[in-house]
């Protein structure tokens, strides 16, 4: 009994772990930087730290041994799984497993972004160049693409009651700015959801797919002939 309580504890302490968001923050001005973080531990994800060349140990040279050449046997190749999936299910059969597919995948995206909260998002275009007018329409376009992105986004993955935005796009006529695109976000992603999402993906391709597959592959079998009673 106390061994149960103990492993019961052990995994309620690991759930609840898992529970802690890892924040990841990213940043693009001159260059990409970024770094994330969870508890205490902070890691460097890019750039990263240089590592420092290791020495080489100058290897003796051996004398290279003639190998007499054997004549080469030609050997069969049988089909692979997938052509004799094709083979014994049609076009129509192979298409059916791709959208079945497609739907796990679609699936498994939905739940990694569940796993995500948006905390801080910033993204500052300067758009330059061209005439006038030119440059006018080129600032319409650039809006209509970063706001449609980013209504994507918001549809897709969940935004903090507190986020702190700031989306800046404005036109330069007077051709005086020289950073074109800054940005930078704060994201925080729950391990535990990001892995029940993982789990999720597992088991549906075994079952939806994976199975199918394998089932498909096997040659169908023969119908047995119906016998003709003569009178």
């Amino acid at each position: 009994m106390l061994g149960l309580a103990i492993f019961l504890g052990v995994i309620a302490l690991l759930w609840l772990l898992l529970r802690i968001p890892v924040v990841v923050t990213a940043d693009y001005s001159d260059g990409l930087t970024a770094r994330a973080r969870w508890l205490f531990l902070r890691f460097a994800l890019f750039p990263q730290p240089a590592k420092k060349p290791k020495k080489k140990k100058k290897k003796k040279a051996e004398p290279e041994k003639k190998e007499e050449e054997k004549p080469k046997q030609e050997v069969k190749k049988e089909p692979g799984a997938v052509a004799r999936f094709y083979e014994y299910q049609g076009i129509q059969g192979f298409l059916a497993l791709l959208r079945e597919l497609a739907n796990v995948l679609q699936k498994f995206g939905h739940g990694v972004g569940r796993s995500i909260r948006v905390r801080r998002f910033d993204l500052q275009i300067v758009v330059t160049g061209g005439e006038p007018a030119e440059l006018a329409e080129k600032y319409g376009k650039t809006s209509a693409a970063a706001f449609s992105s980013l209504g994507y986004l918001s549809s897709h993955v969940r935004i903090s009651r507190r986020c702190r935005h700031r989306i800046d796009i404005h036109p330069d006529f007077t051709g005086w700015d020289k950073k074109q695109v800054q940005c930078g976000a704060t994201l925080a992603i729950t391990p535990s959801t990001l892995l029940l999402a993982v789990l999720a993906l597992a088991v549906r391709l075994v079952l939806r797919v994976l199975l199918r597959f394998l089932k498909g592959a096997k040659p169908p079998k023969a119908k047995p002939a119906k016998q003709t009673s003569s009178t």
